[in-house]
């Protein structure tokens, strides 16, 4: 479950990695295009809690298996029944195992992981999907109003709603786009 937070990567992806994609040498894992959704081949450091988790799979590794993720030698298969049933258990029924790569997503994003490289952790080709993964909950929405308030740098000034004698309250490209407006209206006629 951990590797799937800490890669973001989907639960079809990690079920299909075998060790001969994994580099020690490298310290990460190669995901080939044929196991990636969009079919683009992947690349994952292996670092931090990653590589906590691929020594931990290093220990229960069988040699009459190639998976780095199995069950008594057997690729893993669906879990879902078991994932359903851990949750209630836990306080939070409801929760899906996708929510474990929208949780990694949001927890790269909000470490200061750039969007671009999130996108290629995470296998995602477009910033608006990205997007989608990257859920604003209320302690993102507590600390933007803490940064707004602290926050002290050029004094704002207060635009009058109605403008002084001798100046203007809209910007100049509004009587040109209305006379051509207008002279567009004219032409037709």
């Amino acid at each position: 479950m951990l590797f799937l937070f800490f890669s973001a990567w989907r639960v079809g992806e990690a079920r299909r990695i075998e060790w001969k994609h994994y580099s020690r040498e490298d310290a990460a894992i190669s995901l080939p295009a044929e196991f990636s959704k969009n079919k683009r081949p992947r690349l994952l450091p292996i670092t931090g809690e990653l590589a906590t988790i691929v020594e931990r799979r290093l220990k229960a590794r069988r040699l009459d298996c190639p998976y780095i993720f199995h069950r008594d030698g057997r690729r893993v298969g669906d879990f879902r029944k078991l994932w359903t049933k851990v949750c209630a258990a836990i306080g939070v029924p409801g929760r899906i195992v996708h929510d474990l790569r929208r949780s990694g997503v949001k927890h790269l994003i909000d470490s200061g992981v750039d969007p671009h490289t999130v996108m290629a952790f995470s296998g995602h080709r477009t910033p608006s999907m990205l997007r989608r993964y990257h859920i604003i909950d209320l302690d993102d929405l507590r600390d933007a109003a803490e940064r707004a308030s602290s926050y002290q740098g050029r004094r704002a000034t207060v635009t009058p709603l109605r403008a002084e004698a001798g100046t203007r309250t809209q910007p100049a490209q509004d009587d040109v786009f209305s006379r051509a407006g207008a002279d567009a209206g004219s032409a037709r006629r």
